[in-house]
């Protein structure tokens, strides 16, 4: 993105920069669990904490309806779901490696499964880029 730089383990810089400091005070087990969300997002404390501030924010400003939040449930079950055969899927390719046969229509079902689950994550990505 032009004016936007990264830092390796930083969230990208914003264009214009962020000029309004915030101290938060955290005890040593709220800190110590705000730096292991830290690190499993692969970001600093700082960024870590701005970015889930202004997402509360945002929430708040503009709250996602009961709608919105059931879609996203149902979204997230289907991801599992597809990953689930998948998974039984690749254990059908497991049973044609160990025999020689597989069924004529195998190909085409993998295919099926391939772009589902293609689908489902693409869709995904847009929902979890919308909750943030």
């Amino acid at each position: 993105m032009a004016g936007v730089e990264a830092h390796q383990g930083r969230r990208a810089r914003v264009a214009g920069g962020r000029k309004f400091p915030v101290q938060c005070l955290f005890d040593d087990a709220e800190i110590a669990t705000i730096r292991e969300a830290a690190v499993g997002e692969g970001t600093s404390v700082g960024a870590w904490c701005s970015s889930v501030a202004l997402r509360a924010a945002r929430e708040q400003a503009e709250p996602l309806d009961a709608d919105w939040r059931l879609v996203m449930r149902e979204l997230m079950a289907l991801r599992r779901q597809a990953r689930t055969i998948g998974g039984l899927l690749n254990q059908v390719a497991a049973g044609w490696n160990a025999t020689g046969e597989l069924a004529p229509q195998a190909g085409r079902v993998l295919g099926m499964v391939e772009r589902i689950v293609t689908d489902v994550d693409v869709v995904t990505a847009r929902a979890r880029a919308r909750l943030r």
